[in-house]
């Protein structure tokens, strides 16, 4: 059913936004059968997680696939606060992607230590981009 849904909508020349709520096998990378089926209709597929890291609930994004366009394979971390959304540009350490006051508290270290905050890049988009 949702097959010929987005295939009626495409042939109409329709934008459609879908969106879906998983489990916690979704955020850890694991795709259902249904997630397959869809993914060749679609062009853009972005993917909102949200987790928890020594005790505080974080919220990352990143672009799963986007077809025919360039996109960064980044996970980045998302803050939403009373000015909108804010990304926050990847910062990893030796344990890999670090967010919330675990990334603050590593970037101050890595600061006082003569270390850089990561480039960001462009900002191409309304979205804030902070370091």
């Amino acid at each position: 059913m949702m097959t010929r849904l987005v295939d009626h909508l495409k042939t109409r020349g329709v934008t459609a936004l879908l969106t879906s709520s998983h489990g916690v096998d979704a955020v850890e990378g694991h795709s259902s059968e249904s997630d397959a089926g869809i993914s060749s209709l679609i062009d853009t597929w972005i993917v909102l997680q949200s987790f928890e890291v020594a005790g505080e609930r974080n919220r990352a994004i990143s672009v799963r696939k986007s077809r025919g366009t360039d996109h960064s394979n980044q996970i980045r971390e998302m803050l939403i606060s009373s000015r909108g959304l804010s990304l926050v540009g990847a910062y990893r350490d030796a344990a890999g992607f670090v967010t919330g006051s675990a990334r603050e508290a590593q970037q101050r270290h890595d600061a006082s230590n003569g270390g850089s905050v990561p480039n960001n890049g462009p900002k191409k988009s309304a979205i804030q981009v902070l370091p």
